[in-house]
């Protein structure tokens, strides 16, 4: 019998823990995260598919067709990375989140379209052979990236862990570029960038929490699958 009451218990507890007001919280939260980020998605497919349609164009580029995907190369990590900045700010109560939000979002999206323009940049300017190519379409992005994450959480209250996560990442991201450039270039910069972008602010320091750090990477990775869902919902939709 005293199994019985301890399973009950354990039972009991867990019932309790899912029902808490921080459960709660962080469960009504990553729903309205993945609604917002599918509106956000939706937008993203929209306008590209518009961009799609124009006749804008330069030397070695167009936004015609295909070269409208430029718009989802850079505006997904620009939607991440402040979406995850903002979340990571409003959780500690910060009335500063949207500033967060609209702060790191620039940031990945200056990084991203540079990512995405690297190479039209290399063919008009610089020549495919040269050095400064390299470094524009593949080191330059998440250098980019860094240091505006970084600049952008100082004021926030930007802690060491932070700023020893972001470099890890940074590291990671380079040692990709060493062995396989073509891992992250460019659909791989679409999960990097904003991730080197928002992590000083995903660990900024702050008083009061509204939920724990478990809820707020299930938020995080509720706006990933809310974007997502969004695009491919929009296409198939603009497909029909």
């Amino acid at each position: 019998m005293p199994y019985v009451y301890g399973g009950s218990d354990r039972r009991a507890g867990r019932m309790k823990a899912v029902t808490s007001p921080s459960a709660t919280a962080g469960i009504q939260v990553c729903v309205l995260v993945a609604l917002l980020g599918a509106l956000a998605g939706i937008a993203l497919a929209a306008a590209t598919d518009a961009l799609s349609r124009t006749t804008i164009s330069g030397p070695n580029w167009s936004l015609s067709g295909n070269g409208a995907l430029v718009v989802l190369f850079a505006g997904l990590p620009a939607v991440l990375a402040g979406g995850w900045a903002a979340l990571a700010r409003w959780r500690l109560r910060d009335r500063r989140w949207g500033m967060a939000g609209i702060g790191v979002g620039i940031v990945a999206l200056l990084a991203a379209a540079l990512a995405s323009f690297g190479p039209v940049i290399v063919v008009n300017m610089l020549g495919t052979d040269s050095l400064e190519a390299v470094a524009i379409t593949y080191v330059l992005p998440p250098v980019v990236a860094f240091v505006g994450g970084v600049g952008t959480a100082l004021p926030m209250g930007m802690t060491r862990r932070g700023l020893l996560v972001t470099i890890g990442l940074l590291v990671v991201v380079f040692g990709l570029t060493v062995s396989n450039p073509f891992v992250l270039v460019p659909l791989g910069f679409l999960v990097a960038l904003p991730l080197v972008a928002a992590a000083p602010m995903l660990f900024s320091r702050g008083r009061a929490r509204l939920f724990g750090w478990g809820w707020l990477a299930a938020a995080c990775v509720s706006l990933v699958v809310g974007v997502i869902g969004g695009v491919i919902g929009a296409q198939q939709v603009q497909g029909l």
